[in-house]
């Protein structure tokens, strides 16, 4: 039976239908990636660290300042343990009182009353509970997919936090830095593998003639990447097109109220000039 053409057909089927689908191609252009099809067949775009950020202005830029790259270069440098991170600084120092004051604002009546965990930066299709709830159910979910990365040992205390801002149960905060800990030592061992589905998600957003994507999903893999050197990192769109600020000003966020039209533009300013390195030097985590 072994040796028969069914057999050996059968074994193949099964086979290939356990191997994880290959990666999208990349596009040679950001056209290319915008025009390669809907979101789960879209092409990748290769991009530099410079030019993506989060949604708070900690970029991956070079000369910027972000929790998850600072960590990882250090991880690298020989940090062990949470507690000698800049991660751990981090999340004592960074603890915004309101969704305006995550996203790097001073004003904006609506987003002032808002925690948070319910900010929701312009492009936003979501309420601001819709759009807490899907952060804590996606922190929740990456928590359940990396069990071995929380301390296993005696009573933790509850992984209290999310894991762009503090502040954190320290429960949360060793969970953050072990999986940026492996996964440096995973890329450092094998490399970065690509897997369809899970590519870094981002969103483009141009201003001035220049392009930025902030990241949407991935931000652990995008830092570490950045921290390790890497000049080009592959990354989906989440959208398909750039986001301008005309785009922008009429977005179900501006028509709710939520986001006067004239704060859309200092913010997009702001997320355009902040590398994360102002933000990190008035916290006290970065140094001239």
């Amino acid at each position: 039976m072994k040796n028969t053409p069914l057999f050996r057909q059968l074994f193949r089927t099964i086979r290939d239908g356990l191997r994880p689908p290959p990666p999208p191609p990349v596009a040679s252009s950001l056209a290319e990636a915008i025009l390669s099809g809907p979101e789960n067949h879209r092409k990748a775009l290769q991009v530099t660290p410079g030019e993506l950020t989060w949604d708070n202005g900690f970029s991956l830029h070079p000369q910027g300042w972000n929790p998850y790259r600072k960590t990882a270069e250090e991880i690298i440098s020989g940090c062990r343990h949470y507690r000698d991170s800049s991660l751990a600084r981090f999340y004592t120092s960074f603890c915004p009182s309101s969704a305006a004051e995550y996203l790097g604002l001073n004003r904006g009546d609506l987003l002032l009353s808002l925690p948070p965990a319910a900010s929701l930066p312009p492009w936003s299709l979501l309420a601001p509970h819709e759009a807490m709830q899907r952060r804590i159910e996606q922190n929740r979910k990456e928590e359940r997919e990396h069990p071995g990365c929380a301390p296993s040992s005696g009573e933790s205390p509850e992984l209290l936090g999310l894991n762009r801002f503090g502040p954190v149960s320290g429960t949360k905060g060793s969970f953050e830095f072990s999986r940026i800990q492996r996964l440096v030592s995973s890329i450092q061992s094998e490399g970065y593998c690509r897997d369809r589905g899970k590519d870094i998600k981002v969103i483009a957003l141009t201003w001035k003639s220049e392009i930025r994507y902030v990241v949407q999903g991935g931000l652990h893999r995008s830092a570490v990447l950045a921290a390790l050197g890497v000049q080009e990192i592959p990354v989906i769109l989440k959208i398909s097109g750039l986001i301008d600020l005309s785009l922008l000003q009429t977005s179900p966020a501006v028509k709710s109220g939520y986001w006067p039209p004239d704060l859309v533009e200092e913010y997009l300013a702001f997320l355009f000039t902040e590398t994360g390195w102002n933000r990190a030097s008035r916290l006290g985590l970065a140094q001239p």
